[in-house]
C-alpha cells in the first residue's frame, strides 16, 4: 500500500532501498525499534550452515543505520 502512497510504513533502510516506489522520509524523531527473531529447530544449531547464515545476518543487520 505504501508504495502505492496509501499510508507510511516502519521499514529497514536496506529493505526500503530495493523496492522501488518507496521514498524515505526524514522524522523529527527515531523509528521504534524492532527486535528480530529467528528460530530453527534445536537439532540443527550446531550445523556449520546455519551458524553461518545467522552470523552473516547478524553482522548485516547490526551495521545497518536506520
Amino acid at each position: 500500500m505504501c508504495r502505492q502512497g496509501v499510508g507510511i510504513a516502519v521499514l529497514p533502510r536496506v529493505v526500503g532501498t530495493q523496492i522501488p516506489g518507496i521514498r524515505r522520509l526524514d522524522l523529527p524523531t527515531q523509528p521504534p525499534a524492532r527486535d528480530i527473531w529467528v528460530g530453527y529447530h534445536r537439532d540443527l544449531r550446531r550445523l556449520r550452515r546455519l551458524r553461518a547464515f545467522v552470523s552473516t545476518v547478524s553482522d548485516h543487520l547490526g551495521n545497518a543505520t536506520v
